[in-house]
């Protein structure tokens, strides 16, 4: 029996777009990295909204649900956890950055990725706030384009350092998100997420632990958290749908040994 491909480009088999596909040339999409427990996508739904949040912003086509669940189907390995990965692409057509309106030939991308492994160290995550910092870009705000410069050079800067992860601010010093995943933070009884309105990801694990938080009578605030305030917080927690909820021991010199939010907030999704 012939094995299945671990990628298809729009429906079949492949391995390479064209070199003319402006996503390529200008990082012209947008993608969505899922969560599969072996038997359904995590959060699918909500993964989707978010996807066709940003094909309105950059004007591109949304495939059908029925079309991306189709695909899926066909990628191999699917009784055991993974990552499966979701790229949307204008295609080719246009010239330079002027795009064709509308986009006639949109590239869609599914893709089956192995998931990495957790392990200790992210309930002691040692970070830092970044020399790299973050434009504000309202229109993009919240949705995950394919131009991704900005978390290259930081990640680049925390491998460099030998950093777990790493806080990224905007020019202004107010804090945005790590590399690849949302903050909450604690000060006191106070939970508080970063506010998001002119740059950074909306989270999709971010958004369904203040769902779950706030049916349960906790209140989430989502704040302008400026940068010097963190040391003075008592815990710092990363979320991201892949990697899960994380706890941060350590930000620069300061140490962080509390961890209730974070038990509670793990606690929300642990089972999902």
């Amino acid at each position: 029996m012939q094995n299945k491909p671990s990628i298809l480009v729009n429906g079949s088999a492949a391995s390479h777009v064209n070199i003319a596909d402006r996503g390529l040339l200008y990082g012209d999409g947008v993608f969505e990295t899922m969560a599969w427990t072996g038997h359904s996508i995590r959060y699918f739904d909500k993964h989707l909204a978010r996807l066709e949040r940003g094909c309105q912003v950059l004007g591109l086509p949304m495939p059908a649900k029925a079309t991306l669940t189709k695909e899926i189907g066909l990628l191999p390995d699917l009784h055991e956890p993974c990552i499966i990965k979701i790229i949307l692409t204008r295609g080719t057509g246009g010239f330079g950055y002027t795009p064709a309106i509308p986009a006639t030939t949109p590239t869609r991308i599914v893709q089956r990725l192995s998931t990495p492994e957790r392990s200790a160290a992210d309930t002691e995550l040692r970070c830092a706030v970044l020399a790299m910092t973050m434009g504000g870009n309202r229109p993009l705000a919240g949705i995950k384009h394919l131009n991704r410069l900005e978390q290259v050079l930081a990640a680049r800067e925390v491998a460099t350092r030998g950093l777990d992860e790493g806080i990224i601010c905007n020019v202004d010093g107010f804090v945005m998100e790590a590399v690849s995943s949302n903050l909450l933070v604690v000060f006191g009884d106070r939970l508080v997420t970063p506010r998001l309105d002119a740059g950074g990801v909306h989270g999709i694990l971010r958004e369904v632990l203040i769902e779950r938080a706030q049916a349960r009578g906790i209140t989430v605030r989502k704040e302008y958290v400026y940068v010097d305030t963190l040391a003075e917080a008592d815990e710092i927690i990363l979320c991201n749908s892949i990697r899960g909820v994380r706890a941060v021991k350590q930000l620069d010199d300061v140490i962080f040994a509390q961890r209730d939010y974070f038990h509670m907030l793990n606690g929300l999704v642990e089972f999902d």
